[in-house]
């Protein structure tokens, strides 16, 4: 589908539409800047992983029902009856660059398709990125708007109209994320403005999720770095003192660790216990968890035990859930 054929329809009809995730939104005139925006990414690989641990939770606050999700799911609705929920997905560098590729792609040529204008399935495009996959699976997601609207909540939009999607029993996309079968995920997130002839520019934040399970299977723990207040649940902001370190036992071996975008972080592990920890400057530990490597994803965040250091003021407070 022609994407920029698609948005001038909208644009000449100018109202509001829900057609494969596009909204038209307004506030204030700023357009977007071109390129891909990571942060946003991540916060998306938190919303989905959110909504595994958690479906019913997750689904509920979004306002939808139960009951009818139950229906909707068939043979699979023995997800909303896991004590735990499903095991998190991974984040892969070369599912992102599979991702990346067929977004960029996509805003290069104006159009808007699983299928790559050369005939590539995203089987194919995950294939030519290095992944060598058991099963996959990719969800599109893209919302336009003539005045600007922040990236995050672009996100949760583009993010409740792919659950949507998923959970309607007519709908004919794969559902990938509350599937039990995959196991890691690639997300590009990207801007970019549309200029039409004598018209305003429309901006897009156009959403691509690959989902896969690799031939060889891995088990990593996957988490966010927070502080809880009266406003709710924040991921730390300022990490340029702080240090990230796993203690694996019984050997006390220290194995540091870089933060992700939004404090997250994620590290593979297989067998074995171990400490995850988060020093200051003077070595103080400030955060830490325990845990036991496992057969799958696990997720563990870390929750600030010393108010010095800041958290950002803007993420969501159902960020972490």
């Amino acid at each position: 589908m022609n994407i920029l054929y698609m948005l001038y329809k909208c644009y000449k009809k100018f109202i509001p539409i829900m057609i494969l995730g596009l909204v038209i939104s307004t506030s204030l005139t700023v357009p977007v800047s071109a390129g891909e925006t990571s942060d946003v990414s991540f916060y998306l690989w938190r919303l989905i992983n959110n909504a595994r641990r958690n479906p019913v939770n997750v689904l509920s606050t979004m306002g939808f029902d139960i009951p009818s999700v139950r229906l909707a799911l068939a043979n699979r609705s023995w997800i909303l009856d896991l004590e735990q929920g499903l095991p998190p997905l991974a984040w892969n560098p070369q599912l992102f660059d599979s991702s990346m590729a067929h977004n960029q792609d996509m805003i290069k040529h104006l159009y808007y398709s699983y299928v790559s204008r050369d005939g590539s399935t995203y089987m194919d495009r995950i294939e030519r990125a290095g992944y060598s996959a058991q099963i996959a699976g990719e969800t599109l997601g893209i919302v336009s708007f003539e005045y600007y609207i922040e990236p995050v909540e672009a996100a949760n939009l583009i993010f409740r109209n792919m659950l949507k999607d998923e959970i309607d029993p007519l709908s004919r996309v794969e559902r990938n994320i509350l599937n039990p079968d995959v196991t890691e995920i690639g997300i590009s997130f990207s801007a970019t403005p549309f200029e039409f002839p004598q018209m305003s520019l429309l901006n897009v934040y156009l959403v691509v999720i690959d989902f896969a399970k690799p031939i060889e299977n891995h088990s990593y723990v996957i988490g966010n770095f927070y502080e809880e207040n009266d406003s709710g649940i924040h991921p730390i902001q300022d990490l340029k003192e702080l240090g990230l370190v796993i203690r694996f036992l019984p050997e006390g071996i220290d194995v540091p660790l870089f933060f992700l975008p939004m404090a997250g972080f994620q590290f593979e592990v297989s067998s074995g216990f171990f400490f995850i920890e988060v020093r200051d400057v003077l070595g103080r530990v400030i955060a830490r968890r325990s845990g036991q490597g496992i057969c799958t994803n696990q997720l563990i965040d870390l929750k600030l035990i010393n108010t010095v250091v800041p958290v950002t003021p803007d993420i969501p407070r159902y960020f972490l859930q």
